[in-house]
């Protein structure tokens, strides 16, 4: 009965989604094997870390300001990061990784790096990617297609099955996703949607902002 709950919640969500982050859907869905691009896995890096504890439109906003701050190309650091955001954790975790992978010598080390990337919690390895984070990177960088087990999910995971246990969230929307023939991913980034907008339009939706 559970599982029709969340079959249902489904439903209605992809309504939702499709009308209001179709572009965001899509692209996601698009991403089916783990980019070689490092400067492409480097912008979903900085959105996945600034969306942890931010609201997404937030992380969408300043993952743009940031990367305005910065040339991949030569992994020079034009503006300081602290004088756009404030979080200097935040700050010095995109900086390693940004001098890590940029530059003449950043492909390099991408590849090498990303070879040893089997499983989400390999990206764990990188400065602020825990052991949530470590899924949304993942789907993000077409690593894997996987549900995140973040406070969303855990919420409605606790109201539908009273286990919010990120193991039992993972098995469960695999488990629907089967059902659907969908990956994953895109089932819980649709319900996810869904969830954080409260079933409303915000100033993200229609192109506004770029979820993930």
């Amino acid at each position: 009965m559970k599982m029709e709950e969340l079959h249902g919640l489904y439903v209605k969500a992809k309504v939702f989604a499709e009308k209001t982050h179709n572009m965001d859907v899509e692209r996601l869905r698009a991403k089916t094997n783990l980019t070689e691009d490092p400067e492409t896995f480097f912008e979903e890096y900085v959105y996945t870390v600034l969306a942890s504890g931010f609201r997404a439109r937030v992380a969408s906003e300043y993952t743009k300001k940031l990367l305005s701050c910065l040339s991949f190309a030569t992994g020079a650091v034009i503006t300081p990061l602290e004088g756009v955001f404030k979080n200097q954790r935040k700050c010095a975790a995109i900086k390693e990784t940004f001098m890590r992978f940029s530059g003449s010598a950043g492909a390099e080390r991408y590849r090498l790096a990303s070879r040893a990337w089997k499983h989400p919690r390999d990206l764990t390895e990188l400065p602020m990617i825990g052991p949530t984070t470590c899924w949304q990177l993942a789907r993000n960088i077409g690593l894997c297609s996987a549900a995140k087990p973040d406070v969303h999910m855990k919420r409605l995971f606790q109201r539908l099955f009273r286990n919010d246990d990120s193991e039992f969230i993972l098995e469960t929307f695999q488990r629907l996703a089967d059902t659907l023939h969908e990956p994953a991913g895109i089932v819980d980034f649709i319900v996810w949607v869904y969830l954080s907008h409260n079933g409303e339009e915000k100033d993200c939706c229609h192109g506004g902002y770029a979820l993930r």
